[in-house]
């Protein structure tokens, strides 16, 4: 039997709780020229567009803005941004698992400013699904 590797990443691998999507989500325009993935943690940059943060920055897109839930976008040649909706999970009360982020770096103080800023919103980030 061979050995299964890889399962796509899906919506409960990140989500483990949302109060109610009309709250704790919101609508997004996505910025061209970036891939997006599932459980992705982003920013919103100067002109109000969602990008993924990017904690070297300091221009705004450094700060946790929200989580995105869509399906993987690749926007990397396209000439428009996108909009895609309902797809930020934005509030809480809501929960994640952390597994399921993608903080988009390795340092653990960077990791732990984005989980405290989470926690502020009101999405708490589990360790384990309970």
């Amino acid at each position: 039997m061979a050995d299964i590797k890889y399962f796509p990443k899906k919506f409960s691998d990140v989500v483990q709780f949302d109060l109610n999507k009309n709250y704790t989500r919101e609508n997004a325009t996505l910025l061209k020229g970036n891939k997006y993935s599932l459980g992705d943690i982003v920013a919103q940059n100067a002109q109000g567009k969602i990008v993924p943060i990017d904690v070297s920055k300091e221009d705004g897109t450094q700060s946790f803005y929200g989580v995105f839930l869509s399906e993987d976008i690749d926007l990397t040649d396209e000439q428009e941004d996108k909009v895609v909706y309902g797809a930020i999970l934005r509030n809480g009360p809501a929960s994640v698992l952390e597994n399921g982020l993608n903080y988009q770096t390795d340092e653990e103080e960077k990791k732990k400013t984005i989980k405290a800023a989470m926690e502020a919103a009101g999405i708490r980030v589990d360790v384990a699904s309970i």
